[in-house]
This record gives structure tokens, C-alpha cells and sequence, in this order.
């Protein structure tokens, strides 16, 4: 039995919205862990992050209250989770409630760092922001990447604002299910499955999916992907920014080719540049 059940169950049945190249770097380091091949007090960093992480805490400037948003994103994390650079959304969800309800806080800027993550709670949290972007600023920044489900929550922002080697976009979703039922018969091993409900234990392991349970996924597939770029058109249309489906189809665009296909509105240096404009107005501004 697998010792990370709750890691285990989201790569065997969650929906993502994250880059494939993160989630094979979950997955590479969760089989790592279950062969035994980490040391149970060895924390690995998620995809994108350095090996001397640790987790960035929001920090007010002159005003404007810096959120970071690093790491793949989901909900309910366990500590080991998050100690490995996961972000909890009830975690940014808490710190954006305090800063709405804060009238020291006059601007928010989400700084980016994430690859995505897991679609439950997304879009519960952009419609968070966009509210509190009704009564406050807020800007969405990223110097390295903002994708998949992370851009889905940059796009309720009030503007999204890049540096010249940021990746955006990767808008799409997916469920990858791995068939272990050949590697199984190879082993000697054979499911003997009892259930009630025509899609109960639907991709389990040693069990190849039936086509009926893999139409039902894609439809699922389907309509949060209508969902998510639907988001995202409207969204970025506050902005004046139209965005073509063909930019919707899970790639990522770099710094001004961002801006160029409506997925962005400007470049700056850094986020030290972007505040020093922010603060020489005295208020958040677009």
C-alpha cells in the first residue's frame, strides 16, 4: 500500500489544469518516494522551484500587499504538501479575505510562480478575486511562470503584467490515467473486481477503462475546459483583450508575444520595477 494515499488518489483520478512536464515531475517523485529511493525526511521541491525553497509570505509595500502564488496549487494540502512547495488555496484564499477586509491594503499584487495545479477550487478563488477587484486593485505578476490553473486565477485580475522571459498561458485540462492492467498480466497478477454502479472503480489500477468511462471523462474534460476558457475571454475582455481559441490550446506565450496574443498587458523588469511604479502614484494602478 502506497504510504501517500491522498497523492496517490490525485494522480489517479484528479482533473488538472498544470503543465505535463510538472506532472511528470510529481509523478517521478512520488514513485521516487514509494520505491523507497527518498529518505522519509527528504523534501523535494515542486517543479520550478529550488532545492533551498521556502515559502514565501506575503509583504506589505507602501500600501500594496505583495500575495505570492508558488507552487502547484489545490486544496486541503497535507503538511508534507506544502512543505514541498505546494500551494494550499485556502492558504491564499484566507490571506486575500484579510487583505479585502484590511483598509490598510490599498492594492494587491498576486505574484506568480506556479505551474498549475489541480481544478477543484480555482474557480471558486478567481471569482474571489475578481469581486475584491471591484472595491481594490489587483495585479497579477509573474517573472517565471503562470499556467494552466494559475493563469485561470491570474486572468481575474484587473491586469496581468510580465517580465520579458515569463511563460503564461498552458490553458487547457486533462486526466491521466495510466493502464497498469498489461504490466499486471505480465507479473502474474489478475483484478478480480465486485462493484455496483455502471462507472464505479473507473480507472483503478489493473482495471482497463471502458469506453463508456472514458467518454464520461472526457466529457468532464470537456466541459471544465469550456468553463476555463470562457473564464478567461471574459476576463480578459475587462481588460479591452481578446483572446482566440487557437491561443487557448494548452501552450504557454513568453513575455511580449504574451501581450501580443491578449494573454498579457505589459512587460516590466522586475516586480522591484513594477512596484517603484506602482508606489510613485501612492495606489495600485494598472
Amino acid at each position: 500500500m502506497t504510504p501517500y494515499p491522498r497523492i496517490a488518489a490525485a494522480l489517479l483520478s484528479a482533473r488538472w489544469c498544470i503543465t505535463p512536464a510538472a506532472l511528470a515531475a510529481i509523478r517521478n517523485t512520488f514513485e521516487a518516494a514509494c520505491a523507497g529511493r527518498l529518505r522519509a525526511d527528504e523534501h523535494m521541491p515542486m517543479p520550478g522551484q529550488p532545492e533551498d525553497y521556502e515559502e514565501a509570505a506575503p509583504v506589505m509595500a507602501e500600501g500594496i500587499l505583495v500575495v505570492p502564488v508558488h507552487g502547484v496549487c489545490a486544496r486541503y494540502l497535507s503538511a508534507m504538501e506544502t512543505d514541498c512547495g505546494g500551494l494550499d488555496l485556502n492558504d491564499t484564499e484566507k490571506t486575500l479575505r484579510e487583505a479585502q477586509a484590511d483598509p490598510r491594503v490599498q492594492g494587491i499584487v498576486l505574484h506568480f510562480n506556479s505551474p498549475g495545479g489541480t481544478v477543484t477550487g480555482i474557480p471558486e478563488l478567481a471569482s474571489l478575486i475578481r469581486t475584491i477587484s471591484e472595491t481594490k486593485p489587483v495585479i497579477a505578476f509573474t517573472d517565471a511562470q503562470c499556467c494552466s490553473a494559475a493563469y485561470w486565477l491570474a486572468s481575474a485580475c484587473d491586469s496581468i503584467v510580465v517580465t520579458p522571459t515569463a511563460d503564461v498561458g498552458s490553458i487547457g485540462v486533462y486526466s491521466a490515467l495510466v493502464d497498469e492492467s498489461a504490466a499486471w498480466a505480465q507479473e502474474g497478477y489478475k483484478l478480480e473486481l465486485m462493484k455496483a454502479g455502471k462507472h464505479k472503480a473507473m480507472g483503478i489500477p489493473g482495471l482497463p477503462l471502458a469506453p463508456e468511462d472514458r467518454a464520461l471523462i472526457q466529457a468532464e474534460v470537456d466541459s471544465i475546459y469550456a468553463m476555463f476558457t470562457a473564464d478567461v475571454v471574459a476576463n480578459r475582455a475587462r481588460n479591452g483583450a481578446t483572446v482566440a481559441e487557437d491561443t487557448m490550446q494548452g501552450q504557454t506565450f513568453m513575455g511580449g508575444t504574451a501581450v501580443a496574443v491578449g494573454l498579457a498587458d505589459r512587460v516590466v523588469g522586475s516586480l522591484t520595477d513594477l512596484l517603484a511604479a506602482l508606489t510613485m502614484d501612492g495606489r495600485a494602478t494598472q
